[in-house]
């Protein structure tokens, strides 16, 4: 029984953790809006659903219907993926 408990309270914090949301993005309605909050960064489209951000060479950027305009550093500091070109 002391093991179980102990188990218990050894994961119960682990999993907590674990289930922590991502940290939200700054989300624009256009590239314009978001250029001006990092100059310096590279703008991208992202789509929480999925947790992944496009670039505007990709056919998915702005496209899909889902998401907004963001800075490419705060999506890959809020955990999102690169999504496939």
């Amino acid at each position: 029984m002391r093991t179980l408990l102990a188990a218990l309270l050894v994961s119960l914090p682990l999993a907590a953790l674990c289930a922590t949301p991502a940290s939200k993005v700054a989300t624009f309605p256009d590239s314009a809006q978001a250029q001006i909050r990092c100059p310096q960064d590279a703008i991208v489209w992202f789509n929480p659903r999925k947790k992944v951000w496009y670039t505007s060479k990709s056919r998915h950027f702005a496209n899909d219907g889902v998401g907004g305009f963001a800075c490419r550093g705060d999506v890959a500091k809020a955990g999102y993926k690169q999504g496939k070109e």
